[in-house]
């Protein structure tokens, strides 16, 4: 048997992420706390895209590092910061 190829996850993993971002568009924060089904949904993604994320061994994370980091700069509030290269 075949290694698996660390492509599929990282596909995966976008895929999911983009369908994550594609349902919060137009949303407000308040949506997420009056609407279950869109909470639901939005941490079913989250789950798969961590899973996928534990298929990805730490040689292809090294190559496949994120170029942005997250920065917390209010209790709920998350800003996405771009690394040096």
């Amino acid at each position: 048997m075949s290694a698996p190829d660390p492509m599929v996850a990282l596909r995966q993993m976008l895929e999911y992420a983009q369908e994550a971002v594609e349902l919060c568009r137009s949303k407000e924060r308040s949506d997420l706390d009056q609407d279950r089904l869109l909470e639901l949904a939005l941490v079913r993604l989250l789950e798969i895209i961590g899973e996928a994320a534990n298929r990805v061994s730490p040689a292809e994370q090294a190559i496949h590092r994120p170029r942005y980091f997250v920065v917390q700069s209010g209790k709920h509030d998350f800003i996405l910061k771009r690394k040096p290269d």
